[in-house]
Parts: structure tokens; C-alpha cells; sequence
């Protein structure tokens, strides 16, 4: 199992609170610096697409692809099942930066819980995974048009990401949504997680937003009390 995350160059140590939590379980956290300020967070797909074209390893191994300055790992993440699927990517229930185009898409797939992508957590199969950012890489400028032309944010790499699950019809086919945070669950500003208890059984914590002082404030405190515990 390996996990990944992405920074610009030089800011490795930015991913120091990420790293420490896996580390709590014994498992190494590769940090890729070759984030591009020029493509600003499309460089989640341009840059991860091309650090797994060249990954070596067994094409069903268990990737988890995790945003660097914002996710803590709180539980085992030797525990992580992927239930057979290929690629199971995080959920969040606010609807941000989207295209307009794929709302009603998740929401008939998610039913009342109303789950919305998020990309601050991908898992899947090496093999898989590879195929899947080789495809949203090579797509990845016309989707950002057509995400810019229906009213979302073209510099979001979440963005691109559901509008080529919704324009290829994935859900439920080779992509997966992980509606029950089982493998990981967005702390969002109506949420208050701040300790691993908090997650209900997540194995990472997803604190978005952290220009947002209250969710600056969720986070250092759910830092203190997952690191802190681990001294």
C-alpha cells in the first residue's frame, strides 16, 4: 500500500503533518514536488498523471492519492477495503467549484444524502488509477472549458474530476463514491472533528478550507490531539 501527495517544489515539509499521522502506523508518505504554480491545482491531475506513468509496482497495489496541507490520517490505513473497486474517491455534501452540469448527475446516484466528489482523497488499483489520470490529464484542458462555459471553476482539479465522471456516465461503473467515509470524511465548516473519536471510524480527516479561520482552528486542534497523542 502507498500513499502519495503532491507540493511544490521545495515544500516537503509542508506535508510534515501528513506524514507524521501515517508514520503512527508505520507506512511512508511519498511527497511528488512538482506542483506548478502556473496550472494551480490542475497540476493534482497533470502532475500525479505523470508521476503514476512512471510508478513501478504491481498493477492491483492499493494507491491513495491525498492532498497534502489539509488531510490527517487517524486510523490504521492498513484497514482501508476497497470492497473490489477499482477507484473509490472521497465525498463532501457542500457543492463547490462544480459545474452546474453534474449536479443533478450525483445527485440521482447519491440519493438523499445528496454526495457530492471530492478529490482530497482518491484509493484505488495502481493499474486503474494510472488509466484514470492518463485520461483526465489528456482531457484535462477541454473539460476545463466546458467547466468554465457552465458556470464552475475551471482551476479546480474537483471540477474537471466530476465533470469527467458525469460526461463518460463513471459512477458506479468504474469509479465509486465513498458515501459512507469509510475511508475518509470531509470536516466541513457543519462538522466539528477534532480528534480521531470525531471521524466515526474514517481512516483520514479531510479539513478543507483552511483560510477559514474556524476550520484553521478545527484542524490545529485535531493536529494536537492525533500527533500529540503519538508523543
Amino acid at each position: 500500500m502507498r500513499f502519495i501527495c503532491l507540493v511544490g517544489p521545495g515544500q516537503a515539509d509542508r506535508a510534515r503533518n501528513l506524514r507524521a499521522s501515517l508514520s503512527r502506523f508505520g507506512h511512508p508518505l511519498e511527497v511528488v514536488e512538482t506542483y506548478d504554480q502556473a496550472l494551480r491545482n490542475i497540476s493534482k491531475i497533470v502532475k500525479l498523471a505523470e508521476y503514476l506513468d512512471v510508478a513501478e509496482g504491481e498493477e492491483d497495489e492499493v494507491v491513495v492519492l491525498l492532498d497534502a496541507f489539509d488531510v490527517l490520517c487517524v486510523r490504521d490505513p492498513g484497514e482501508i477495503d476497497l470492497r473490489g473497486r477499482d477507484v473509490v474517491v472521497s465525498t463532501e455534501r457542500c457543492f463547490g467549484h462544480h459545474s452546474p452540469l453534474v449536479k443533478p448527475y450525483f445527485q440521482a446516484h447519491t440519493g438523499d444524502g445528496h454526495r457530492f466528489l471530492n478529490s482530497g482523497v482518491v484509493a484505488g488499483r495502481l493499474g486503474p488509477l494510472r488509466s484514470l489520470y492518463r485520461d483526465l490529464s489528456g482531457s484535462v484542458q477541454r473539460y476545463r472549458a466546458c467547466v468554465k462555459w457552465s458556470g464552475g471553476n475551471p482551476n479546480s482539479d474537483q471540477a474537471v474530476w466530476s465533470y469527467h465522471v458525469f460526461r463518460n456516465d463513471l459512477l458506479g461503473r468504474s469509479i465509486f463514491l465513498d458515501t459512507e467515509d469509510q475511508i475518509s470524511i470531509c470536516n466541513s465548516p457543519d462538522l466539528n472533528i477534532v480528534d480521531a473519536e470525531g471521524a466515526k471510524g474514517a481512516v483520514f480527516v479531510h479539513t478543507w478550507a483552511l483560510y477559514n479561520p474556524r476550520q484553521a482552528q478545527k484542524y490545529e486542534k485535531l493536529v494536537s490531539s492525533v500527533l500529540g497523542a503519538a508523543d
